[in-house]
C-alpha cells in the first residue's frame, strides 16, 4: 500500500495456537514444600520445571495404572484359558 509516496509493509506473523488444560489441586503445605524442593534440587529453579514435573508424575502414573490393568487382564485371561482347558 502505499500513502503520500510513503511504502508500508504489513506483515503477518503465523502463529500457533497451543491449548493446554487446567487442574487445580489443593496439596498440603508440606507436601508442597517438599515437592518444590526436589524439583528445585533435580531440575534447577526455572520457569516451568514445576509444572514440567508434574506432568512427568501423571506420565508415570496413568503408565503405572495402564500396566496394572494390563497385567490383571493377563491374570484372568490366564484364569480363563486354564478353566477352559
Amino acid at each position: 500500500m502505499c500513502i503520500s509516496g510513503k511504502v508500508y509493509i504489513y506483515v503477518i506473523h503465523s502463529f500457533i495456537l497451543i491449548f493446554m488444560g487446567r487442574i487445580d489441586v489443593i496439596l498440603p503445605d508440606d507436601m508442597e514444600e517438599e515437592f518444590r524442593t526436589e524439583v528445585f534440587k533435580s531440575k534447577g529453579m526455572k520457569r516451568g520445571n514445576i509444572t514440567a514435573a508434574i506432568i512427568d508424575a501423571i506420565q508415570m502414573w496413568m503408565e503405572e495404572e495402564r500396566e496394572k490393568r494390563s497385567n490383571a487382564a493377563k491374570k484372568a485371561w490366564k484364569k480363563r484359558k486354564k478353566v477352559n482347558e
